[in-house]
């Protein structure tokens, strides 16, 4: 495709000019489908001596200050902003957003602090790890980030994001022209899980009556509506839990569920397992892949 071709000749270009990484944490399947390329592991130079040297104490605070602090200010107010991480360097976290939901968010950097002087709105961490000053050397050969190139970053890490949108949404509208029942359900389910729809919109989505509309759901899923829109809700929080740093609190509420303890409660069902020990399996298997 000439977008996606356009987009990583862009990407490229822009990697090299800044001389920084862009990693993409994908929330929804349809972006990781369409951007598989973007790696989603901080493997720049800096953010690799940091983990090798300092991995017990670096590593659980990359997933709190992203879970936590940076998950939080994405879903509020959904635009790019700086953060300043405990390892004392600037990352860009910028939000792509797919029809009004959060699908994936773009890290850009890491970069150095001019004189010491933070872009406005920076989130900084509060907390940083200690014995940083070893690593100087490695801190001095990131690119200074000055007032200007801040302004001017945020304005591209907008134009990627956006990239990323179109393109998704535009592979995802050829993928959904259904030619059939069981296609017109599968679509609506994907595009209103995250909603409080009921099976009355569904069965006039469909042009058919309630009864009708649940038989159809028993011959082609083998389940009634509540169990596929929750079997729809938990597979989402899932790829969330697995890709993502926001809360399981938070992963509840994007998924639809609309209290954190009813979502506790059904994937404890579901899996055998809380949320976080899910999350500590799928990435302590990922690690030893």
């Amino acid at each position: 495709m000439n977008e996606l071709k356009d987009f990583r000749e862009a990407l490229k270009a822009f990697e090299e000019e800044f001389k920084c990484s862009v990693v993409m944490h994908a929330h929804m399947d349809e972006v990781r489908k369409s951007f598989s390329f973007l790696c989603g592991i901080h493997t720049n130079p800096y953010c690799s001596v940091m983990k090798k040297k300092l991995w017990e104490s670096a590593n659980p605070l990359c997933n709190y200050f992203d879970c936590k602090l940076v998950g939080e200010m994405l879903n509020e107010k959904k635009k790019p902003f700086y953060k300043f991480c405990h390892c004392a360097v600037l990352e860009i976290a910028a939000p792509v957003i797919i029809n009004g939901e959060l699908g994936a968010t773009l890290y850009i950097g890491p970069f150095r602090v001019s004189e010491k002087k933070m872009p406005p709105g920076t989130l900084i961490s509060r907390t940083f790890i200690k014995g940083l000053r070893k690593f100087e050397k490695q801190k001095r050969l990131l690119t200074e980030m000055s007032e200007e190139k801040a302004s001017r970053l945020i304005s591209i890490s907008l134009m990627l994001s956006n990239m990323i949108r179109y393109i998704t949404e535009k592979n995802s509208a050829k993928e959904e022209v259904p030619g059939s029942r069981k296609e017109h359900i599968e679509n609506f389910m994907k595009n209103h899980f995250r909603k409080n729809i009921s099976l009355s919109e569904l069965a006039s989505y469909l042009f058919l009556s309630e009864s009708r509309t649940t038989q159809l759901l028993r011959e082609y899923f083998g389940k009634g509506f509540p169990e596929l829109l929750t079997g729809q809700r938990l597979n989402y929080a899932k790829t969330l839990l697995a890709n993502s740093y926001f809360t399981a609190s938070s992963i509840a509420l994007q998924a639809g569920f609309s209290e954190a303890s009813y979502f506790f409660k059904v994937f404890m069902k579901n899996t055998g397992m809380p949320p976080g020990a899910y999350r500590r399996k799928f990435r302590k298997e990922n690690f030893q892949a």
